[in-house]
């Protein structure tokens, strides 16, 4: 079992899961941001192919390259290798979270290469080679937001719990939840991950007290540096053609593995296996999703509420705490949560609840407050900073032209709307992706998608999951297209 690993060896593999993922994640994100910035042939369908599967869950990224390559995929890559080589399971499980993360990571590293082309950007490109001028200017200004990026994919899937569970790779979350879930609690791992977590969020709030007033949020683009690249054709076309090759493997590739496995038939022939595919079983796949109308009803409630909540505590945060040092300590806090591993979080209301009352277990067991409350751990991050920063910028670019003129305010408003819009919509997908905050707290009866994908990964994925996956990915990508229209910043 997993959880007697010891505990060297599941920070260990933590280490290379979370550190792999994150440096592959952004070199990847890095690659298709300089060709965007270069105006590579098709940037623009470049840019909205990689955004485009910016909220698919990891559930529905694993299950499409299981649909590929596992047990029962149409490829046929045997998972059971997996348990058997430690080492291939890593690297299965550093691929899979970064095709997952690939697009946050070009998110993040895109706005901040935009917002590094300055003055002295344009002065270099008289004097030094597009090259030169990317490492010199462009790279070493945006170098604060590739270690952020580094450091938001690394702590996202520190936390992770479905890759590793389904390769079975003993990281300090995976022992951490066999250990909860087996009552073969070990008082090491929990301090470690509650030090841990606790070393980062008193990272975070010393940098956001030191940089507080310098940058955070009162950063601008220059729009007339917008395209100072297009003009320079110098190795474009093998930016291009690794930027292409990246969304096609990591973007294309698991969409088609969906399709066919949604399609694949299996039969019998003259006692001899005949596989091809199908568009009647594709049908069907797609027709079966309506057996999980009620793991769909209960994903949306909580998801919902949770964004709600999350909402109501940012306004309440950014208004209330406004200060220097006080705004520096909420990210403190808040970067203690984001980074706290789920199954911490599920011992914490497994401990509430056990030294409360009647009323707070009747609670846990007929409501979703446990789990819309233990969501708060991922969501309100997210929402706090984007409501943070977007409110810092507002004041910046507002609050003279709305003295001046205050028939206006209501337009001026409609540009810190917008950002808020965002936060809620991203807020939700976490709370519809996330499983590992509240797997151990489910009231009886009470079933998820993202726990039901779980659950049926671990069987092989079949024709309806496939199905089941095709359509969230089509809804995911109907929602990014959304989400880029409701971003203040649409151009790519």
């Amino acid at each position: 079992m997993l959880w007697d690993t010891r505990l060297e060896r599941a920070i260990l593999n933590s280490l290379l899961v979370g550190g792999g993922t994150a440096a592959l994640a952004t070199l990847l994100g890095l690659v298709v941001a300089l060709s965007v910035v270069l105006r590579v042939p098709g940037y623009r369908f470049l840019s909205s192919g990689a955004l485009s599967l910016v909220v698919v869950p990891l559930y529905v990224q694993a299950t499409a390259w299981s649909a590929g390559f596992g047990s029962q995929g149409w490829f046929r890559w045997n998972q059971v290798t997996a348990v058997l080589n430690s080492n291939y399971a890593v690297l299965a499980c550093i691929w899979i979270q970064a095709a997952s993360c690939f697009s946050i990571a070009y998110l993040l590293i895109s706005i901040g290469l935009r917002r590094s082309l300055n003055d002295p950007t344009k002065l270099s490109l008289l004097d030094r080679s597009v090259v030169a001028t990317l490492l010199v200017c462009v790279l070493r200004n945006a170098m604060p937001w590739l270690v952020a990026t580094f450091c938001f994919v690394f702590v996202w899937t520190s936390s992770d719990m479905v890759v590793t569970n389904l390769f079975q790779v003993p990281t300090l979350t995976e022992a951490f939840y066999q250990q909860v879930q087996f009552g073969k609690l070990n008082t090491f791992t929990t301090l470690t991950a509650v030090l841990y977590s606790m070393m980062v969020g008193c990272v975070v709030g010393g940098a956001v007290f030191y940089a507080g007033d310098s940058r955070l949020g009162r950063e601008v683009e220059n729009l007339a540096m917008d395209g100072a690249f297009a003009a320079y054709r110098q190795s474009r076309w093998m930016v291009s053609g690794c930027a292409w090759s990246i969304l096609i493997v990591f973007c294309l590739v698991p969409i088609l593995n969906l399709v066919v496995k949604a399609g694949w038939t299996v039969t019998m022939t003259n006692q001899l296996i005949v596989r091809f595919w199908s568009i009647k079983t594709f049908t069907q796949s797609l027709a079966g999703i309506g057996s999980f109308q009620n793991e769909f009803a209960w994903s949306i409630a909580i998801s919902i509420y949770a964004t709600g909540m999350a909402l109501i505590a940012s306004v309440g945060l950014v208004y209330f705490f406004s200060k220097r040092w006080q705004f520096a300590i909420v990210f403190a806090v808040l970067g203690f949560g984001l980074v706290l591993p789920g199954p911490a979080i599920n011992l914490l209301f497994h401990w509430l609840s056990y030294s409360a009352t009647e009323f707070i277990v009747q609670l846990r067991d007929d409501s979703l407050l446990f789990v819309v409350l233990a969501l708060q751990f991922r969501c309100l991050p997210v929402v706090y900073v984007i409501h943070w920063i977007s409110t810092r910028r507002f004041l910046e670019s507002y609050r003279e032209p709305m003295a001046l003129d205050a028939s206006t305010l209501w337009m001026h408003k409609l540009a810190w709307m917008r950002p808020l819009a965002v936060a809620c919509a991203a807020s939700f997908f976490i709370a519809f992706s996330n499983l590992e905050t509240y797997l151990l707290i489910l009231p009886p009866g009470v079933t998820t998608i993202s726990m039901r994908s779980f659950e049926l990964l671990h069987y092989g994925v079949q024709n309806k999951e496939a199905g089941l996956s095709v359509c969230l990915i089509l809804g995911s990508i109907s929602s990014a297209i959304v989400l880029q229209w409701l971003s203040p910043d649409r151009r790519s």
